[in-house]
């Protein structure tokens, strides 16, 4: 999180905001100049300000089952997640779990973050690739950070040369 505000302001909002840090956004009070993608906040209406942080803090975990239990996975913990026909599998560095949504519904669920699709079958969570190697017939192999290999497809590949900042083609 990023905050600007007035100088007078700060020590206190940074303490009532403290809960938020690891949200990837940035708030601004009003009257304050900032150009870019923000959310613009009054310090006498700080209670919407900590509902809506709050509800993307929410929509930042998804379900999954493993062994019959149901777990509370942060998204920031899933490594890649695959479908299977009807089945989806959340892979995390250290477990697989189950999960209730279709691939589809997951992409949509995760637009905005870090996560995009690499293959029909694969959303990949850009911040667990280690390295990425070019491949035959423009392909490319993401090694990730715990030693797995996913292949990137050549129908993804524009798509996610744009969601990492690197030239097309």
């Amino acid at each position: 999180m990023k905050l600007i505000c007035y100088p007078n302001h700060e020590i206190e909002l940074l303490e009532i905001l403290k809960n938020y840090m690891d949200i990837d956004i940035v708030l601004v009070e009003k009257g304050m100049n900032y150009e870019g993608l923000a959310y613009l906040f009054d310090k006498e209406h700080i209670h919407e300000l900590i509902q809506y942080l709050e509800k993307l803090k929410s929509e930042r975990n998804i379900v999954g089952y493993k062994h019959k239990r149901m777990y509370l996975i942060s998204i920031d913990d899933i490594e890649y997640i695959e479908g299977f026909s009807k089945e989806c599998y959340i892979h995390t560095l250290d477990d697989e779990y189950q999960s209730e949504y279709k691939l589809y519904e997951l992409e949509e669920m995760l637009q905005g973050t870090s996560f995009i699709r690499i293959s029909k079958s694969i959303l990949v969570n850009l911040c667990f690739i280690d390295y990425i190697l070019t491949e035959a017939n423009t392909k490319y192999g993401l090694y990730m950070k715990s030693h797995m290999k996913l292949t990137l497809n050549r129908k993804y590949v524009l798509a996610f040369k744009q969601k990492i900042g690197k030239r097309g083609k």
